[in-house]
């Protein structure tokens, strides 16, 4: 998978489909993110939230 947006933006990913697919920046929002270790500083948050297709 490649996506062209090189942007930090967040993903759904198809299981079993192999797709990654955008999701609106709109319909996330990212409350609270834990300290990082000391010594160090959060570069990049990374969000994908995988999709199953549901059982009938």
């Amino acid at each position: 998978m490649y996506d062209t947006n090189t942007s930090p933006h967040p993903h759904y990913y198809l299981h079993g489909e192999d797709i990654l697919l955008d999701i609106p920046d709109a319909d996330l929002l990212l409350v609270n993110v834990p300290e990082p270790l000391p010594d160090h500083e959060v570069s990049c948050v990374d969000l994908i939230i995988h999709l199953s297709r549901k059982r009938s």
